[in-house]
């Protein structure tokens, strides 16, 4: 047999990718990418929404708890450095309210405090502050909704409601208006 009359590589491969190629390739990466990122904005506004909402939840019950088994009156208000302020877009401060007078003095502990999401979100309450009485029920004519919303609402989503009744019951419940 002649070495030479046989070629050594009888079939040459393109490992390579064309431009072309690189460029669909590329293309389709991007709209997967730009799918997944709008839905993990959706997923984030949403965790962010309900996290919130059960931690407002759980705080007002505490609160209600806290009043019922040690026989103390318990305000929950939104507050800066401690005092109780009217705009519920500050931090929710919940202390025992030995007088009763919806504004914490200096021997009156504080039990908990909520730090209001940063950015767009908004929390509204008709009163300037909840008071459970011992028995577990609000104090005069205290009862409303809490309505969580988020300014930037892009989603057009529901609004969240916290219903405090007379009673002191909790109750969450989507909304049917938009935010």
């Amino acid at each position: 047999m002649n070495a030479l009359a046989t070629p050594m590589c009888s079939h040459i491969t393109n490992v390579g990718t064309t431009l072309i190629e690189l460029l669909v390739t590329i293309g389709i990466a991007a709209m997967f990418a730009a799918v997944t990122l709008f839905n993990a904005q959706d997923w984030a506004y949403q965790n962010r929404r309900s996290d919130y909402i059960e931690q407002l939840y759980t705080h007002l019950f505490a609160a209600r708890s806290y009043a019922i088994f040690n026989n103390h009156y318990v305000s929950v208000c939104p507050a800066i450095a401690e005092r109780c302020v009217p705009n519920w877009q500050n931090n929710i401060m919940v202390f025992v309210d030995n007088n009763n007078d919806k504004q914490r003095g200096g021997d009156e502990p504080v039990l908990n405090i909520l730090t209001v999401p940063i950015g767009y979100d908004t929390i509204d309450y008709p009163r300037r502050a909840v008071t459970f009485k011992p028995t577990g029920a609000l104090g005069g004519f205290q009862s409303g909704s809490f309505v969580y919303c988020s300014v930037e609402d892009k989603l057009n989503q529901p609004a969240y409601r916290i219903t405090v009744s007379q009673t002191g019951r909790l109750r969450i419940k989507q909304d049917s208006d938009k935010c």
